[in-house]
Protein backbone atom coordinates (compact mmCIF):
# COMPACT_ATOMS: atom_id res chain seq x y z
CA UNK A 1 0.00 0.00 0.00
CA UNK A 2 2.81 2.42 0.81
CA UNK A 3 4.27 2.02 -2.67
CA UNK A 4 0.95 3.07 -4.21
CA UNK A 5 0.83 6.23 -2.11
CA UNK A 6 4.45 6.98 -2.95
CA UNK A 7 3.95 6.62 -6.68
CA UNK A 8 0.77 8.71 -6.57
CA UNK A 9 2.66 11.49 -4.81
CA UNK A 10 5.42 11.28 -7.39
CA UNK A 11 3.06 11.29 -10.37
CA UNK A 12 0.70 14.01 -9.17
CA UNK A 13 3.39 16.21 -7.71
CA UNK A 14 5.66 16.02 -10.71
CA UNK A 15 2.80 16.66 -13.13
CA UNK A 16 1.64 19.66 -11.13
CA UNK A 17 5.11 21.20 -10.97
CA UNK A 18 5.80 20.67 -14.67
CA UNK A 19 2.39 22.05 -15.66
CA UNK A 20 2.92 25.16 -13.55
CA UNK A 21 6.36 25.82 -15.05
CA UNK A 22 5.18 25.28 -18.64
CA UNK A 23 2.17 27.50 -18.07
CA UNK A 24 4.41 30.25 -16.69
CA UNK A 25 6.71 30.14 -19.71
CA UNK A 26 3.77 30.33 -22.12
CA UNK A 27 2.27 33.37 -20.41
CA UNK A 28 5.62 35.14 -19.99
CA UNK A 29 4.59 36.47 -16.60
CA UNK A 30 5.31 35.52 -12.99
CA UNK A 31 3.69 32.45 -11.49
CA UNK A 32 0.50 32.94 -9.47
CA UNK A 33 0.75 32.29 -5.75
CA UNK A 34 -0.94 28.85 -5.88
CA UNK A 35 1.49 27.64 -8.56
CA UNK A 36 4.50 28.89 -6.59
CA UNK A 37 3.19 27.13 -3.49
CA UNK A 38 2.61 23.95 -5.49
CA UNK A 39 6.21 23.93 -6.71
CA UNK A 40 7.54 24.69 -3.22
CA UNK A 41 5.48 21.86 -1.71
CA UNK A 42 6.22 19.34 -4.46
CA UNK A 43 9.97 19.78 -4.49
CA UNK A 44 11.09 19.69 -0.88
CA UNK A 45 8.20 17.78 0.70
CA UNK A 46 6.30 15.37 -1.52
CA UNK A 47 9.09 13.90 -3.62
CA UNK A 48 11.35 12.93 -0.67
CA UNK A 49 8.30 11.60 1.18
CA UNK A 50 7.44 9.43 -1.80
CA UNK A 51 11.01 8.14 -1.97
CA UNK A 52 11.03 7.34 1.76
CA UNK A 53 7.72 5.49 1.52
CA UNK A 54 8.95 3.49 -1.45
CA UNK A 55 12.15 2.49 0.39
CA UNK A 56 10.17 1.46 3.48
CA UNK A 57 7.87 -0.68 1.34
CA UNK A 58 10.81 -2.32 -0.44
CA UNK A 59 12.53 -3.08 2.88
CA UNK A 60 9.35 -4.59 4.32
CA UNK A 61 8.97 -6.85 1.28
CA UNK A 62 12.65 -7.81 1.44
CA UNK A 63 12.46 -8.79 5.13
CA UNK A 64 9.36 -10.94 4.66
Amino acid sequence: MAWLVAYLYLACGSALAVAAMVNSVRRDEPLPVWERLAILIVGPLLLPLAAILAVIDILQDWRA
